[in-house]
Order: structure tokens, then sequence, then C-alpha cells
């Protein structure tokens, strides 16, 4: 061979590369159909049922969420209500248990929905405003099993949200005017004392004018107001005045006792139900026991008294209004019970091609290796 054609040593012959690949083909094979076989294994093992569906909300929008989140969010408040709920299907229970003990699957599993996503923005190629497109219309609940679960699970999710959701409301309003009743029954009290030392005081004045007013004629005079000019008008235009403002201490206390009596009839009723949430329940058995308790503070009140009956219809709409809310008004957009659909990630098809193409990479680093190493084995040992 002419040694100025000959090959360097360093240099990569292809055309042996290649008869070494045809020629251990087989192994390459081995390597690759094993390798698809683990990729169809895997797609199979992660094939996931997944329910899912969109819960109404209502008045729970975009800006007031995050006061609703970090409580709906917490798995020990799931545990809870899942143990407060014997009643529930034991294998649905056990299945929301996982959820309550992962933050991460938990927070995957309750999602807000928008009413214009970025992602719908794109398919449909249109852009939204983000006083509409941003709008919240409620929450998407979804859960993941290995086996079919007809959507039992987020049936009951939903159940939950609602609880938590009307508990949160609950307890924010009933703590709030507990509190703010004790403060105004004692507000309207010290004012009602210093109206009463006042109307004492105007009664006295107003005797001694017309005292004063019998023991002479009327006299026409004009008088400067400013800096108590008003002293020197006539008895009689005094004795106007005082009356005046008699009056007026006396509707003014009429009015505050009209306010004691609703606040000690609120006081009495958000006070009592206060003990109720602070016991293990679902919060339509509040709902229940606050009417309840309603009617034991309402029962030796007179009903035909106007305070006394207004007050009670407003305690009756507010708890009307958390019913039609949280109880009737939250409902699905569709059922859960016929979306559940089965995922996998990898699918068969892609871990089938996925393993082949690994598997034939293998085999060939394999067949190269084995290569090497009977090449230099010798040297290797020797050394």
């Amino acid at each position: 061979m002419n040694p100025a054609i000959a090959p360097e040593a360093d240099e990569i012959d292809l055309r042996h590369l290649f008869n070494t690949l045809w020629l251990q083909r087989k192994v390459i094979g081995k390597f690759a159909l094993a390798c698809a076989l683990i990729g169809v294994l895997i797609g199979q093992l992660s094939t996931k049922y997944v329910s899912e569906g969109v819960l109404q909300t209502g008045q729970i929008n975009a800006s007031n969420y995050k006061r609703y989140e970090s409580v709906l969010l917490t798995g020990s408040n799931l545990a809870k209500f899942l143990e407060r709920n014997k009643q529930a299907n034991k294998d649905t229970a056990e299945l929301l248990d996982g959820l309550s003990l992962s933050a991460a699957r938990l927070k995957d599993a309750i999602k807000p929905e928008f009413a214009f996503t970025d992602k719908d923005q794109k398919s449909l190629g249109v852009k939204s405003s983000a006083s509409d497109g941003g709008a919240m219309i409620g929450l998407r609940l979804s859960f993941e099993h290995s086996e079919p679960t007809l959507g039992a699970p987020v049936l009951l999710l939903g159940d939950y949200v609602r609880d938590t959701l009307l508990r949160v409301d609950l307890e924010g309003t009933v703590n709030s005017e507990c509190l703010s009743n004790q403060t105004v029954e004692q507000s309207l009290r010290i004012a009602q004392i210093k109206d009463e030392f006042s109307t004492k005081q105007e009664l006295a004045r107003a005797k001694t004018l017309r005292g004063l007013n019998g023991k002479g004629g009327e006299v026409r005079q004009l008088v400067s107001l400013d800096k108590g000019g008003e002293r020197f008008l006539s008895p009689q235009a005094q004795l106007n005045a005082v009356e005046i403002t008699i009056s007026e201490l006396q509707l003014a206390q009429i009015n505050r006792e009209r306010d004691l009596k609703s606040s000690a009839l609120r006081q009495a009723y958000y006070c009592e139900t206060v003990k109720v949430l602070q016991k293990p329940g679902n919060t339509d058995v509040v709902l229940e026991e606050m009417k309840a308790i309603q009617d034991v503070v309402f029962k030796d009140q007179d009903k035909t008294v106007p305070i006394i009956e207004q007050t009670g219809s407003e305690l009756n709409l507010q708890r009307l209004g958390w019913e039609n809310t949280y109880l009737r008004g939250m409902r699905f957009v569709s059922s859960p019970e016929g979306s559940e659909v089965k995922s996998r990630k990898p699918g068969r098809a892609t871990g089938l091609i996925l393993g082949a193409l690994l598997g034939s990479l293998l085999g060939i680093v394999f067949v190269f290796g084995r290569q090497w190493w009977q090449a230099n084995k010798a040297e290797i040992t020797a050394a």
C-alpha cells in the first residue's frame, strides 16, 4: 500500500462502524425490544382516570378569593371535613384523604376558573380585556386515580368547598357581629345616660323660663345670637328653644331605646352562634341551629313591636342569603359523574417509540463498549 494514502491510525472508519452495527443488529434489536416493552408498560401503569367539574361560586370572585384560598387549601381542614362526614362513602373519603396529606395535590385539585383564559384567546384568535376575560366564574375541581371513580371524589370535594367557603363567611360575620354589638350596647348606654342628664337640665330650665314668662309682657327686641346672645331673648323665645331641645333629646332617646333593643337581640343571637361554630359540624347544620337560636332569643319578645319584627326579619334574610348563595346556588356547571376520562403520561404509543429509541441507543453503546473491551482487555489486564 502506498504510504502516502494510508489511513491515519486515529481516523474513524465509518464502513467498519456500520459493519459492526449490522453484525450486532440482533443484540441492538433485543435492547430496543426490551426497552420498548418497558416503555409500553410505563405508559400502561401511568394510566389515570381523571374526573373534573367547574363549581359555580357566585359572589366569590378573583378580588376576594384570597380570603378563602388559604383555608380551602389547608389539608387539615379537608381531613376534619371528612372526619365529620361519617355518612359519606367510606371508599370515596379514603381517596380524598390522600389530598389532605399533600398540599401540592390539593392545590392541583382546586383551582380558580376564569371566563376567558390565555389559552382560549390563542385558540380563538381574539383578545379579552381584564375586566371581562379575567372574571372568575368558579372553581375547577379535579381528581385522578388509577381506577375509575365515576366522579364521586369530585362531588364530595364540591361539598367540602361549599362547606369551607360558607364557614369562612359565617365565622367572619358572626364573630364580628358578636363583638360589635357588645360595644354598641355599651356606647348607646353611655349616650343614653348623658342625654338623660341633659334632659333633666333642660326641663329645669324650662320651668324657670315659664316662671319668668308670667312676670312681664312680650318685649320685642333685636338681639345678636353671637357669643351667647340668645340669653337676652325674651323668656318666651328661650322657652320655645328649650322645648325644641327637650323634644329632640326625647326623640333621640326613643331611637336609642330601639337600637338598644335590637343590639341586645343581635348580641344574644350572634354570640350564641359563635359557640355553635366552635363545635365540630357541617355548616348546613350550623344554619339550622342558628334558626333554633333565633327562636329562643325571640321567644318572649312582642313580635308586633316594629324594631323586634325588623330585627327578626333582617336575621332571617341574612340566613336565607347564606343558604341561597352556598347551599343552593353553588352548583356544578356539568356533573363530574360523566366527565371521567383516561389519561396516560406518556401514552402507550409514545412509550413504545421512546423505549425503542432509547433501547437502540443503549444497544449501540453496549456493542461498542464490548468491542472496545475485547480489543483492550489484554492490555488492561497486563497493566
